[in-house]
């Protein structure tokens, strides 16, 4: 396989859960960690057939699989799952270019028999620094939302874990490190694994250092008009602008942008910055702050750790590109991308 330079888009993700947790301690976790389970994962998939990858319970009406795992000497870990890709009767649908809107126009591709059709997606796991980041080439999706839910699925249905049923082996009774070991009874835990973007403290500290300045505050948020309190806002917004107020039952979600112009006081503009860490930290969710004799604008979601980069990687086709060669490539870049760690 010839190797290439390939640009790659790379963010970066805390691991905030990742093993078995009591239900009186949900924050505590009672065994499991990165290294272990992702070791585990690893010696699941060992000779195993692609199909099986695709764990019990997972819920996605388009499945995600398993597609190669490895591990470097240094115990990171490269993830390559598939990520299928809706199919009718066999065929993937796709709309020309050209076609007008309106036209209905769909070309229907034939998938071949006994195959998956898909894109791949690839986590670099170090487990080390307790942190994970996606690697996107080609495609925009990251996966990261998919591979949360795959892994946390995995941890309830088919790791070493898990402890069965002896008389029904399709009933799960909990969880061990020693499932086969009588003298180790099953515990009533539950499975999580949990991922949040990660954030360059830095500056956020910078912020900080310069509340005095901020002259204006930008906010961004996605309103539910399922809940009273959004619709109420937002009712209120409509009144405002003179057009008409929603009814309630209407669009689930509305993402809306405000400003205030108003100094801060540091401990207002800490609150905002861990209501920030705090949410989902989606594109709808952000807060921007304009300083005095300074036009930028300072978003809190600049602050994620995030980088494009050249890897120099190869492929094992025009889609996926080789694991090996990947966690090769992201090692021999670690100082640089780990630098605001």
């Amino acid at each position: 396989m010839s190797v290439r330079a390939e640009l790659a888009k790379i963010a970066f993700y805390n691991i905030e859960a990742c093993g078995y947790y009591a239900f009186a301690q949900p924050t505590k976790e009672q065994f499991g960690g990165a290294s272990t389970v992702l070791g585990d994962t690893l010696a699941w998939s060992a000779g195993k057939n692609f199909e099986d990858t695709l764990s019990p319970g997972s819920g996605d009406d388009a499945g995600t699989y398993l597609f190669d795992i490895c591990q470097n000497s240094g115990g990171d870990f490269l993830v390559t799952t598939w990520n299928e890709a809706a199919s009718t009767n066999g065929r993937v649908a796709s709309v020309p270019r050209q076609a007008t809107v309106g036209s209905g126009t769909v070309v229907m591709n034939k998938v071949s028999k006994n195959t998956i059709p898909g894109h791949a997606t690839y986590f670099w796991v170090i487990p080390s620094k307790n942190v994970l980041a996606t690697v996107t080439f080609q495609h925009s999706q990251n996966g990261q939302s998919a591979f949360q839910k795959y892994m946390e699925s995995y941890l309830k249905w088919s790791s070493s874990f898990v402890v069965r049923d002896p008389s029904d082996r399709t009933k799960i009774i909990g969880y061990s490190t020693s499932p086969g070991n009588p003298n180790t009874p099953a515990l009533d835990l539950y499975p999580r694994f949990r991922t949040k973007a990660a954030v360059n403290q830095a500056h956020h500290k910078d912020l900080v250092d310069n509340y005095a300045r901020i002259t204006k505050v930008i906010r961004k948020t996605l309103l539910n008009l399922r809940s009273s309190d959004d619709l109420e806002l937002w009712q209120r917004f409509l009144r405002r602008a003179h057009m008409s107020a929603v009814q309630p039952g209407g669009t689930k979600g509305v993402p809306i942008q405000y400003q205030v112009s108003k100094t801060v006081s540091r401990s207002e503009l800490l609150t905002m910055i861990k209501a920030w860490k705090d949410s989902s930290r989606t594109r709808y969710e952000d807060y921007g702050f304009v300083l005095k004799g300074d036009p930028k604008v300072y978003w809190l979601s600049h602050s994620l750790i995030k980088d494009e980069i050249e890897l120099k990687v190869s492929r094992d086709n025009d889609e996926a590109v080789n694991g090996k060669s990947l966690i090769k490539a992201l090692h021999s870049r670690a100082s640089h991308l780990l630098q605001l760690f």
